[in-house]
């Protein structure tokens, strides 16, 4: 990586890809300086960021959270692993990369960029496994693929809510750290915030999140991620308790000092009849939990997959405030209905009382490789 005297700008290796319902510029470790202040000035300054028009014009994001984003691979030395990889957020309008937290969308693509990367050997086609370690939270994850003519298959008829197209179908995989699911020891907690409780499940699978239910701050479930967003008051106030919850279960000592990518923070409902952003009606009759979730103080127009798994782990335990909404839940599987439509994800529990947790979650999605080549950003 050398920075060109003529332009001032420096040129990296990367690829960028779609994984799930987010797109982020992928690169391999070793094409990037160290981590640290020059990493992110550069990788701030090639997605964009900060951009007081919120637009990321100047750079490869696309002035939302779910596509400003980074991923950063490299092969694995430990045993019975392929690929360690991290995630960065990057925030549009600050001068901020939040290694806090795992993209649980752009973990569908990571295997399949290491792979083309030369990370990664995939002997044969048809189904692969290449297992993974994502770095920001330590979890193993297991990503399992179609593999072609020696490449990753990109093309089917899996179709994910909010990608307009059908694509190959990706497995992936979360095994649990051995930490409790509910960070506080409590299923649900109350929050005394402007003089009255309200009531939240702070649970930890895949990432950190917090659940209540929309109706307790005045929100509907069949709400747009656009008319959310309207709502100033509602916005401020579900920061507050992201920031509480943080606090409650040790993520940061103060509310000032809480990651803005982590915990995630949602409202919840009983299933409504609603409209998803294709125009496509959805009945309240094909799905468990309606969810309308946060990311970096936004509506997301999907849902973070990683945050879809811990609902659905926190959805099995009784006492907590998903469960409320499916007492009678069968079996591991959760259907959520999501802005963009319906989504299914399963979670397996092991352990009782305090010491339960999400032994593992799963759930599909697909990828796309869209470019690849250089990208540009500046040290300065």
């Amino acid at each position: 990586m050398t920075t060109s005297e003529q332009t001032g700008q420096v040129p990296v290796r990367a690829v960028y890809m779609r994984g799930g319902t987010s797109k982020g510029v992928f690169f391999v470790e070793s094409d990037l300086p160290p981590p640290g202040e020059v990493r992110d000035r550069l990788l701030l300054s090639l997605m964009g960021s900060p951009d007081r028009y919120g637009r990321q014009l100047n750079g490869m994001g696309g002035g939302i959270s779910s596509v400003s984003k980074i991923i950063i691979a490299r092969a694995s030395t430990r045993n019975g692993v392929d690929i360690e990889y991290i995630h960065g957020q990057v925030a549009v309008d600050r001068p901020v990369v939040d290694w806090s937290a795992n993209c649980g969308n752009l973990s569908s693509a990571v295997a399949q960029f290491a792979v083309e990367a030369g990370l990664a050997i995939a002997a044969t086609d048809g189904e692969v496994l290449v297992k993974m370690v994502n770095l920001n939270s330590g979890m193993r994850v297991d990503s399992r693929f179609t593999m072609s003519g020696g490449k990753p298959r990109y093309d089917g008829n899996f179709e994910m809510p909010g990608v307009s197209d059908g694509g190959a179908r990706v497995a992936l995989e979360y095994f649990m750290p051995h930490r409790p699911l509910f960070g506080s020891s409590q299923r649900t907690d109350v929050f005394e915030v402007d003089g009255r409780g309200i009531a939240c499940s702070i649970a930890d699978a895949t990432l950190p999140c917090v659940f209540l239910m929309a109706g307790d701050i005045g929100l509907d479930v069949s709400m747009t991620p656009s008319e959310i967003d309207t709502q100033e008051a509602g916005g401020l106030l579900l920061e507050r308790l992201r920031c509480l919850g943080a606090v409650k279960i040790g993520l940061a000592a103060d509310e000032a000092s809480v990651p803005q990518a982590s915990p995630k923070i949602g409202v919840i409902g009983a299933p409504v009849d609603y409209v998803a952003l294709d125009g496509e009606p959805v009945s309240a009759k094909d799905y468990d939990i309606a969810i309308r979730m946060m990311s970096m103080g936004k509506a997301h127009k999907a849902v973070p997959l990683t945050a879809a798994m811990c609902l659905a782990a926190a959805a099995l335990c009784e006492g907590s405030v998903p469960n409320s909404l499916v007492p009678d839940l069968k079996g591991t599987t959760v259907r959520l209905g999501t802005p963009s439509g319906i989504i299914s994800v399963g979670a397996v529990l092991i352990g009782e009382g305090s010491a339960l947790l999400a032994e593992r979650t799963i759930v599909h999605a697909t990828s796309r490789r869209l470019m690849a080549g250089e990208v540009y950003g500046s040290l300065n």
